[in-house]
């Protein structure tokens, strides 16, 4: 993969803000050598491949719904828990990340993917499902997620699992 033809301006950029472009495509040109590019999401190629995913569409695609950038620690952290992961050692927004894009990995390995893109430039891979749907009682009415992480939760009905730090992952069970 390489960078857009412009990408001198990016690298002479006064404050390197797009420095974690130019290294994310520099480590993605190395590995491609060893691990070949997703080109066809149907064809096993039988040895390890290179996906591209992208957290905040791989937390789209969980959620079933929009998630809010603004909250993305939070969302992430829930959508994490509500898949049966311990967020609790993660210490920052880019290890949530990573784990983000290990739940996308796995859900590779079992077939449950959707991907957009071509097979020339590779496919940015996503869940190809959502997590079933999450809700709390808050001030005695039903909310949704991205909700929860706004308001204060005061009750919880049938709870799953404990809710994260903060208290703001507390679920009730449905399918949807």
């Amino acid at each position: 993969m390489l960078l857009h033809p412009d990408h001198e301006p990016a690298k002479a950029h006064p404050t390197n803000y797009f420095g974690w472009m130019i290294n994310g495509a520099s480590l993605f040109n190395q590995i491609e050598v060893i691990h070949p590019l997703l080109v066809d999401p149907n064809v096993d190629i039988g040895g390890p491949i290179c996906l591209e995913t992208f957290p905040h569409a791989a937390a789209r695609a969980l959620a079933g719904e929009v998630v809010l950038a603004k909250q993305k620690r939070k969302a992430r952290g829930c959508l994490l828990e509500r898949a049966g992961i311990d967020v609790s050692q993660l210490a920052n927004i880019d290890e949530v990340d990573a784990a983000l894009c290990a739940l996308v990995a796995h859900r590779f390995l079992v077939g449950d993917i959707k991907t957009y893109g071509e097979s020339g430039t590779g496919f940015i891979v996503v869940p190809g499902t959502p997590l079933p749907s999450i809700g709390a009682i808050v001030d005695g009415r039903f909310v949704n997620q991205n909700q929860c992480l706004y308001l204060s939760i005061r009750a919880v009905a049938m709870p799953l699992r404990p809710p994260l730090q903060g208290g703001v992952c507390a679920v009730t069970g449905s399918q949807g």
